[in-house]
């Protein structure tokens, strides 16, 4: 824009900016939808200023829905779980090796995520593939922890609904001798089929001595409160993989 005219300069819609009274007038309170009016209410605000100075003060309260720093178009902002992760490291000891007695809590979601499927699979073939893939790597006795998908509003509400913008794709209703229809990453994006996915492995996981348990809505105190019960090992990742070795006394 520098060393531009003003008429020449043309900007995408995403990078324009919104004025007041462009978004929706409307707040919820307690559940209920209230017309607000901020065009009002920023008058408002400037009648009751004395001074100049105080307005510094009234504009530390943004006339938005949601603080824009942390949300973007209703949803929360993606944070950097990577750094916390790099926090946490510096503040603990580092053992390289694990005790032989250790027993492994994995995150569920992870494994759906990160495990691929086999070509033109069936969704039995599916189920086979996740289970196969832990007692090999985890051995029976194993604990996986999924995320639970019927609330509508936790800290996981926000990243799933992310997903499910990027690919997704309709409710499908299965059972294990059928054929898959999408790909992995659309099937995953409908927190509904992975839903129904995470019942059907609950019965494979079960039948082979994997303890599965589903938390009602983010499974990671889930995850950290079932690592307490004895020496284990946490296998998980978000944005970067790590193992921390936990021990409940």
């Amino acid at each position: 824009m520098t060393g531009e005219t003003y008429a020449d300069v043309k900007l995408k819609r995403k990078d324009r900016v919104t004025s007041i009274s462009g978004d929706k007038n409307q707040v919820t309170v307690r559940g209920v939808e209230v017309e607000v009016s901020r065009t009002v209410l920023f008058m408002r605000v400037t009648c009751v200023i004395r001074e100049s100075s105080e307005m510094e003060e009234y504009l530390l309260h943004e006339f938005a829905k949601q603080p824009p720093s942390l949300f973007d178009k209703g949803i929360m902002r993606k944070n950097t779980k990577s750094v916390l992760a790099s926090v946490l490291k510096s503040k603990v000891n580092v053992h390289l090796e694990l005790p032989n007695n250790a027993r492994f809590v994995l995150d569920g979601g992870h494994l759906l995520q990160s495990l691929p499927w086999p070509a033109d699979p069936t969704y039995n073939q599916v189920c086979d593939q996740y289970v196969s893939h832990v007692l090999v790597h985890y051995g029976p006795g194993s604990i996986v922890v999924f995320d639970g998908y019927g609330s509508a509003s936790s800290t996981k509400t926000a990243e799933q609904q992310r997903r499910a913008k990027q690919n997704t794709s309709p409710d499908i209703v299965f059972e294990l001798e059928m054929k898959t229809t999408t790909s992995k990453k659309a099937f995953l994006g409908n927190g509904r089929n992975k839903d129904r996915l995470i019942q059907k492995l609950k019965e494979t996981y079960e039948a082979v001595g994997i303890i599965v348990k589903q938390s009602v809505a983010d499974a990671d105190w889930l995850i950290a409160s079932s690592a307490m019960i004895t020496s284990t090992a946490i296998d998980g990742a978000h944005n970067s993989k790590f193992i921390c070795r936990c021990r409940g006394d």
